[in-house]
């Protein structure tokens, strides 16, 4: 994040505070990161544990101290800014702290390095690897890695949930575990913060309207984790925040939502649904999978029998192919529709296709009038 924003966006923080850093300006920043967290998923966690006088003390002493951050030197904030995070001095061996440099090997004590699987500042690998610099023996650096990020997010659950979320990010042995950080750290400039993980969902959306030439997009992007120490982090991350958004979808009871999947065969629909949606609560979530439309299905129009299983409101569909079905593999294989006995089929030609393009968007654009918001997903394989 340091090295994605100019100097001067620092500086002039600092000269709005009259030559400190305002703990209030450091505070906003942190909370405008994650407003699903801050804004969000803490009025869950406080209506789940509505009942729990020991954690509501909690939460509030925890609350008064975060929410009161301290103003800092903003002469030296500039130089932990310049020097530590873009500079990266101190691990290159060059920062000069009260006129001499501090060697970080000299470091030899017990060390806990503690992460958060999805921080924004500092990702996981980033801390871990500081280790390296340190003359403290191996078997004394401890590495945990818990679900969370920014706000502090391993003290605030030790401290209200009394260390029972706290897990760490090495599902092998330690050897293994040890041996991946390693690899991954030689391929990547972590401590340098400039190889961030995060999907750019700009570069996959469609907007409506867009013309797509399926055959000049890429099949290869870059990837999105270093290793499977971190892809099993972030995915706990987020089916944790996916858990929590279905909450608040199922109690506004208000808008449903459905996911559609469209690929080719093998291409990983399955794998994506079983993966993505494993921390959904299964009450609240329907799969529904189209393969050839049966005897019966047939007898109605093309929409009947995925519009029969749309999610009703609070609740999210899963589309295991769908509607499009009807405009594609019918396309390739246009003897299919001799089994819809349908009274305008000869001789339609275009024209019954472009009838079918309508009947989709019409259909689409009257959920969304009615609340229920569509997320279409294309698997795209060479």
């Amino acid at each position: 994040m340091v090295h994605e924003s100019p100097l001067v966006f620092y500086e002039k923080l600092v000269e709005l505070g009259g030559g400190l850093m305002k703990g209030k300006f450091m505070l906003q920043g942190g909370k405008s990161m994650h407003p699903d967290q801050h804004y969000i998923q803490d009025h869950v966690d406080l209506y789940e544990h509505i009942d729990d006088p020991t954690y509501l003390a909690k939460e509030e002493a925890f609350e008064s101290w975060y929410e009161t951050p301290i103003d800092l030197p903003g002469q030296r904030y500039l130089q932990v800014i310049v020097q530590l995070f873009k500079e990266n001095s101190l691990a290159k061996g060059t920062f000069v702290g009260l006129g001499r440099k501090p060697d970080v090997h000299d470091i030899a004590c017990p060390v806990l390095f503690p992460a958060g699987a999805s921080h924004d500042i500092t990702e996981p690998l980033q801390v871990r690897s500081a280790s390296w610099y340190l003359g403290t023996p191996k078997e004394r650096i401890v590495q945990k890695t818990v679900a969370g990020a920014y706000r502090c997010s391993w003290g605030r659950e030790r401290y209200l949930n009394n260390g029972r979320r706290l897990r760490t990010g090495s599902p092998g042995s330690k050897a293994d575990g040890q041996r991946e950080r390693i690899d991954d750290a030689r391929q990547h400039d972590v401590l340098g913060g400039r190889d961030r993980m995060k999907i750019q969902a700009n570069v996959f959306r469609v907007r409506e309207g867009t013309e797509v030439e399926l055959g000049t997009w890429p099949t290869r992007v870059a990837p999105v984790y270093k290793s499977k120490i971190q892809y099993r982090a972030i995915l706990a991350d987020h089916i944790q925040r996916l858990s929590a958004q279905q909450s608040l979808l199922y109690a506004d009871n208000r808008y449903a939502v459905l996911f559609i999947f469209q690929a080719m065969d093998a291409a990983g629909k399955d794998g994506v649904i079983k993966h993505v949606m494993s921390g959904v609560n299964p009450q609240g979530c329907q799969v529904f999978s189209f393969k050839h439309p049966s005897a019966h299905e047939l007898q109605h129009d093309f929409l009947w029998r995925t519009t029969r299983n749309l999610p009703e409101r609070g609740h999210i569909g899963i589309f295991n192919r769908s509607y499009y079905e009807e405009v594609l593999i019918l396309r390739v294989h246009p003897e299919i529709l001799c089994g819809e006995g349908l009274a305008s089929t000869a001789g339609a030609g275009e024209s019954l296709w472009h009838g079918r393009y309508r009947s989709i968007n019409d259909l689409e654009h009257h959920l969304y009038r009615n609340d229920t918001r569509i997320v279409k997903f294309f698997l795209h394989l060479s």
